[in-house]
């Protein structure tokens, strides 16, 4: 009966080893699926951070000529009033018709 009994045993641990086998086998495509969704999640935080970074130095750029055009607008005003003012001292201030 012993040989029976280790036969038993046998067969059941060899059936033990097949189910985790099976198991192992369903489990691996599922873990390189979540491996290539993380690798595409890190893909993609580098890319949104990349975009950020050209995001963030074009609207640098364009602040700094918004800038440079508002110097400019301002030049041109305090250009306009001098002409104005001087229009004013010398007695040319209006048309007339």
């Amino acid at each position: 009966m012993s040989d029976e009994l280790k036969r038993a045993f046998q067969q059941l641990c060899g059936d033990y080893e097949e189910l985790l086998d099976e198991a192992a086998q369903a489990t691996r495509p599922l873990d390189e699926r979540i491996g290539l969704a993380l690798f595409k999640i890190d893909e993609s935080c580098a890319a949104a951070e990349l975009l950020r970074k050209d995001a963030q130095q074009t609207q640098e750029q364009l602040l700094t000529e918004l800038l440079t055009n508002c110097h400019e607008l301002e030049d041109i005003f305090l250009r306009v009033n001098l002409i104005e003012v001087d229009e004013d001292s010398f007695g040319y201030g209006g048309h007339k018709c």
